[in-house]
């Protein structure tokens, strides 16, 4: 479990920190008093409090936890400028097709603009659907449960959607969808939507735990 792996990681932090800097051991204060170094139970764990502040989650397969550094030999170095080489090769291939797919795009969207409105949402595994096209009304699951009521938080609103309505958001309004999608890092899920961005960054769908470290995740668009 998450709990414990974060308690595992701060108990590692103490012997490391004790073995590499102070030069002793206290790995054995963790379960009675320390039988040959003037260290008690307590001690240890008043280390461990200070290192139990280190916003870690105990999410073992995700890799160091922030902050940390690259630190590549020559030889990655040298296997990473050529993936970039690469990146930037084919970037600009792409650049040289924008003028190409924007204008395929926008006759696309003049082609299904009096198009008779389609909502669609794939259906196998599906927890919960919501149009969100006048109404703040969800599809759940097929023999699921009811979904919670929802309700804007803020000035909320709808407005003309590519079809349809669509729900318009200007920075300090959002939806609250109550209990639904409760999934952990653990569980294998998608979340889909569909957005006109006027901003660059900001949350598209978030779902946070009340809790002191605020697990949750977040479908987040930047730049």
């Amino acid at each position: 479990m998450a709990e414990e792996f974060a308690a595992e990681y701060v108990v590692d932090r103490v012997a490391t920190t004790s073995s590499v800097f102070l030069g002793v051991t206290l790995g054995c204060a963790r379960c009675h008093d320390h039988k040959y170094d003037p260290f008690t139970q307590k001690e240890f764990y008043q280390l461990f409090a200070y290192f139990n502040n280190v916003p870690e989650l105990g999410h073992s397969r995700r890799g160091n936890s922030n902050p940390h550094i690259q630190a590549p030999t020559p030889e990655q170095q040298a296997e990473l400028k050529k993936y970039d080489d690469q990146i930037a090769s084919a970037s600009a291939r792409f650049t040289k097709l924008r003028p190409a797919l924007n204008a395929s795009e926008s006759a696309w969207l003049k082609s299904i603009a009096n198009a008779p409105a389609m909502q669609w949402a794939p259906s196998r595994g599906l927890v919960a659907h919501y149009a969100l096209d006048g109404n703040l009304g969800g599809e759940p699951a097929p023999n699921g449960k009811p979904l919670p009521e929802s309700k804007w938080e803020g000035s909320g609103q709808f407005s003309n959607g590519l079809m349809g309505q669509a729900a318009s958001f200007d920075g300090k309004s959002h939806i609250v969808l109550g209990d639904v999608g409760d999934f952990d890092y653990m569980n294998k899920f998608t979340l889909s939507a569909w957005i006109f961005p006027t901003a660059g960054t900001g949350a598209i769908v978030s779902r946070f735990q009340g809790e002191p470290q605020g697990k949750g995740y977040t479908l987040q668009l930047k730049d």
